[in-house]
C-alpha cells in the first residue's frame, strides 16, 4: 500500500512540475457554469500521438484542490 501511495505521489508531482501551460475553459449546462483546466506540457508539439489523462475530483472537492 505504501509503495503504491509513494508511486502515485511521485507521478502527480512529476505531472505538476512538467505541466507548463494551463488553459482554463468553461461551459454552461442546464444553467450551471462548469469549468475545466487543460494542462499542456512544454514538450508537446502536436506532431505525434500522446495519451490523454482525465482527472476527475470528488463530489465535495473542486478542481483547484
Amino acid at each position: 500500500m505504501a509503495k503504491t501511495l509513494y508511486f502515485l505521489l511521485a507521478l502527480i508531482s512529476t505531472y505538476l512540475i512538467f505541466s507548463q501551460q494551463r488553459i482554463d475553459f468553461s461551459l454552461v449546462h442546464d444553467g450551471i457554469t462548469r469549468t475545466y483546466f487543460v494542462y499542456v506540457p512544454a514538450s508537446y508539439s502536436g506532431n505525434e500521438k500522446v495519451p490523454l489523462i482525465i482527472d476527475l475530483h470528488g463530489y465535495t472537492s473542486n478542481a483547484n484542490q
